[in-house]
């Protein structure tokens, strides 16, 4: 046979068999499994999982560790927990994002132990999980973390997580972190003194803007702007009329933040 007929020929027996299928009736889709079949289905995946999480290659078990991230199982938590005390970064980051995700309650001890790892992303992942519970028992680990982490979105994290304690040592710690480098520490600071009802975080905060220089007045109005103190509100009419423009702006845009949250509040 001839090139060209063997290139008609399968082009002729392609064609039949395109034909063929174009007659044949469909395929029944695959049935759907049911509930015990789901849940067969289900344990086998997280059997699965779990092998592969404990693997004693490395890259197996950063696969799987990344792939069970996402996924809130508490069944998980044994194989998750073994591998948050990991000393390899990475996978303590991934372990530690499933106990948070899947058990964060039976994995406290393990998350209270990464808030003081040296790696911020570890650090994040416990605060993350652990503020959420508002446990009067974690407020010293929350008031370390606002002390002395040395990164200010985790200071201002622990703040709010410290806040949310209600513990009495609250206010004392955040009191102090009105003295932090950072506006928005200090600005989560005086939110968690609102939230617990500090009779003193409208004079501690009027203290501080009526000792502020010019270059700090703005952030000092600012921080008032988180007081809902109509008193308060009323002592910043008076930049309403200074003489630069944007003393002028925030200082408006904290009277009408204060006077809106006291209305609030008051219903």
């Amino acid at each position: 046979m001839t090139r060209h007929r063997r290139i008609l020929a399968a082009t002729l027996v392609a064609a039949m068999a395109i034909v063929v299928r174009a007659q044949s009736p469909p395929s029944p889709p695959p049935a759907e499994p049911g509930a015990a079949e789901s849940v067969a289905l289900a344990a086998q995946a997280r059997a699965l999982l779990a092998r592969s999480i404990y693997a004693p290659e490395e890259w197996i078990r950063l696969a799987a560790l990344r792939a069970a991230a996402g996924v809130a199982d508490p069944e998980l938590a044994a194989a998750a927990h073994r591998a948050a005390r990991s000393h390899d970064r990475y996978e303590r980051a991934m372990g530690l994002e499933i106990v948070a995700a899947g058990d964060p309650v039976g994995g406290r001890d393990v998350l209270v132990g990464a808030l003081d790892s040296p790696d911020r992303g570890h650090r994040l992942r416990a605060l993350d999980a652990l503020g959420p519970m508002r446990d009067p028992a974690l407020a010293e680990a929350f008031a370390r973390r606002l002390r002395s982490d040395p990164d200010e979105d985790l200071r201002a994290l622990a703040a709010r997580a410290l806040a949310a304690t209600v513990a009495p040592s609250a206010a004392p710690a955040l009191i102090a972190a009105l003295q932090d480098a950072s506006p928005l520490v200090r600005g989560e600071a005086v939110r968690g003194l609102v939230a617990l009802r500090s009779p003193v975080v409208t004079a501690l905060v009027e203290q501080r803007l009526n000792a502020a220089p010019p270059d700090r007045l703005i952030d000092e109005i600012r921080l008032a702007a988180h007081v809902p103190d109509p008193a308060l509100a009323g002592k910043l009419a008076a930049y309403l009329e200074h003489a630069e423009p944007a003393v002028r702006v925030n200082a408006a845009a904290a009277i009408v933040s204060m006077v809106n949250a006291s209305h609030a509040t008051s219903r």
